[in-house]
């Protein structure tokens, strides 16, 4: 049989990878609260039902299901697509829902810039020649051709926090930055962002901006207005030799469409680290194509992941107790 301590109100951790260590220096700061973990699915439906507060790294329909009085639901991911697909959280005014997004930004937009190097470097053709011990010259380095970055238009479809990181990445390498966003006269929350977007758009723009752009990297949420956004009508518009990233959400893409760009050679090259389907089909035909750099949806992640996590956490339970404003607080109306 489950039991609380009388009066102290229960944290439920379904993630497995926060340590005991961290729960109990948590429990030691906010004695008024009973912080558990879950040590199987039958014992998390169980305390589901007296939690006020719940921490997720995946979403569980029949835990979210049985939490009727939980006011406060915190997501290990950026993504919440799946959260709210369950109507006890899209539809449920009283629960607030915050994820980690602001932990992202660095680890991937470094990611972005390792996938990018690798196409116009030719590292990836190297890397390949390395395990077979090949000197390869310059003439036999493969697809896409060498290039350099600077004086090039990077696109960051999407400006939240990853987008904005990237943008002052690309200032570094020395290239045109456009932003694009679903409502481009809401200023980003970086007040400096200025030194680091050169002009911002909206997503009805997209067309013409993929028309201008060198390099267009997606780091959109998945929402209604995202789905499949990125499709044949926006590729053939894409200008003839350029590079797409995706890091944002798979099914942002329509991927038979990419497919198609970077077979006709109307892109020259994609790195990818997500995908419509996940884990992506062995018998896709983006494994094989030398132009394409494919990650298993890594992006994000780094060692420090899980500790950054609960110190958004830590300061978020600070302001709940205080009713104060959240930090990464989910709009669930515009998905992200």
């Amino acid at each position: 049989m489950l039991s609380l301590p009388e009066e102290k109100r229960l944290v439920l951790s379904t993630v497995n990878f926060i340590p005991d260590e961290a729960l109990r220096n948590l429990s030691q700061e906010f004695p008024q609260f009973d912080f558990r973990k879950s040590a199987s699915k039958d014992e998390a439906l169980l305390l589901a039902r007296k939690a006020e507060i719940i921490v997720m790294l995946g979403p569980s329909r029949d835990v979210i299901s049985s939490a009727t009085n939980c006011k406060w639901l915190q997501v290990f991911t950026a993504g919440v697509e799946d959260y709210l697909e369950i109507d006890s959280v899209k539809n449920n005014k009283n629960l607030l829902l915050t994820n980690v997004s602001g932990i992202h930004a660095v680890p991937i937009s470094e990611h972005i810039f390792a996938l990018i190097l690798t196409l116009t470097r030719g590292l990836k053709t190297a890397i390949m020649n390395q395990e077979e011990r090949r000197w390869v010259g310059l003439r036999e380095m493969g697809r896409p051709k060498m290039e350099v970055l600077s004086d090039k238009t990077m696109a960051l479809v999407g400006l939240g926090s990853i987008g904005l990181m990237t943008t002052k990445k690309a200032k570094a390498f020395g290239m045109k930055t456009i932003g694009v966003k679903r409502v481009p006269a809401k200023k980003p929350k970086d007040p400096e962002y200025s030194n680091y977007v050169d002009e911002i758009y909206g997503n009805e723009e997209l067309a013409n901006i993929v028309s201008r752009s060198d390099v267009i990297v997606n780091t959109l949420p998945l929402t209604a207005e995202t789905l499949g956004i990125f499709n044949a009508r926006i590729f053939s518009k894409a200008k003839k030799g350029s590079i797409f990233v995706n890091v944002g959400r798979g099914k942002t893409v329509v991927e038979k469409d990419l497919i198609d760009a970077l077979r006709t050679g109307k892109l020259a090259g994609a790195g990818l680290d997500v995908f419509e389907e996940e884990p992506l089909s062995r018998d896709s035909p983006l494994w094989e194509m030398e132009n394409v750099i494919v990650s298993p949806h890594i992006s994000g992640w780094s060692a420090g992941y899980f500790q950054q996590g609960l110190e958004i956490f830590r300061e978020n339970l600070k302001r709940y107790e205080k009713g104060e404003n959240l930090m990464d607080l989910v709009d669930k109306n515009a998905g992200y």
